[in-house]
C-alpha cells in the first residue's frame, strides 16, 4: 500500500496509543523523468504523512520489484530524486535479470 493511503491508519493508530515506528512501501512512486520538485505523488504522500501526525520511519522502494521497468541508466537518478521524500531509499538493481520467473537451476550452472 502506498504511504499516502497507509498514513491515515498509522495516524489513527497513533491517536489511539498504538505507535508504529516504521512503514515499508514497495513502490515510493518516484518518476525518474521528472525533477525533484515535480515528484507530485511523492510530495502528496509526504504531505499526507505530515498531516496525519504519524512521524515514523518511512522506507520506500525505488526501482524495486513489481514496479514498472526503469532503465539501468536511470536507477541512480531515481534514487537521488527520492531522498527528500523518505527516510530510507531502497532499490534493487540487477543488470542481468533472469526473465524466467522459475529458472532451472541446472541450466544456470
Amino acid at each position: 500500500m502506498p504511504l499516502r493511503a497507509a498514513v491515515v491508519t498509522l495516524g489513527e493508530l497513533l491517536e489511539s496509543g498504538c505507535r508504529i515506528d516504521g512503514y515499508w512501501a514497495d513502490d515510493a512512486q518516484i518518476d525518474e523523468h521528472s525533477g525533484v520538485e515535480e515528484q507530485c505523488v511523492a510530495k502528496w504522500a509526504l504531505e499526507a504523512k505530515e498531516k496525519s501526525g504519524w512521524d515514523g520511519l518511512y522506507l520506500g522502494g525505488v526501482c524495486f520489484k513489481k514496479q514498472r521497468p526503469v532503465a539501468s541508466s536511470d536507477v541512480q537518478e531515481a534514487a537521488r530524486l527520492a531522498v527528500p521524500y523518505m527516510d530510507v531509499v531502497t532499490t534493487v538493481y540487477n543488470p542481468n535479470p533472469n526473465p524466467n520467473p522459475n529458472p532451472n537451476i541446472e541450466a544456470n550452472l
